[in-house]
């Protein structure tokens, strides 16, 4: 059962969580609205994952990462400059898209590398990093973009420096 759900079930009325979750979704919806088909496809599998009600907390913990990265994308972590918010809806969508995807694709490519040479499996790196497996398995698929702290996690797990994963 969902918060939302509770509530209603309690007998609270709707009202006094409306406003908040309206504006959140006001903030969320151009993010979505304004991404590739690919950013969109990313979002609505993140949340099947995390509307799943036979998926485990890690997964849907991973899932929720993915989505608040996704959503409310902070512009130092990309590497591009996205101060005009123009930009990311016009003609700077598809620049700023094909950047994160070399970046997604170089992070997968550096974990796996740093797996096989370790010669550790996906299930092993989950445990060390706190996180299911098929989490791990999304990241290497570049179907989630790993959060900061999860790339941090992973560089300790792995014994390296977070800018040899993620530049």
């Amino acid at each position: 059962m969902t918060t939302l759900d509770a509530v209603i079930r309690a007998g609270r009325p709707l009202r006094d969580f409306e406003q908040p979750l309206v504006g959140l979704f006001a903030q969320m919806f151009p993010a979505y609205h304004c991404g590739s088909e690919t950013t969109k496809k990313v979002i609505e599998s993140m949340v099947d994952i995390v509307n799943d009600p036979k998926g485990s907390d890690d997964d849907k913990h991973a899932a929720l990462d993915t989505l608040v990265e996704v959503l409310f994308p902070e512009p130092q972590d990309s590497g591009i400059d996205l101060e005009n918010a123009d930009e990311v809806c016009g003609a700077g969508a598809a620049a700023v898209q094909g950047a994160m995807e070399e970046e997604e694709a170089a992070f997968a490519d550096r974990l796996e590398e740093l797996m096989a040479a370790r010669k550790m499996s996906q299930a092993q790196l989950a445990k060390l990093v706190g996180v299911g497996q098929p989490a791990i398995s999304m990241m290497l698929k570049r179907k989630c973009r790993p959060q900061r702290s999860t790339v941090a996690k992973l560089a300790t797990a792995l014994g390296v420096d977070p800018k040899k994963l993620w530049s």
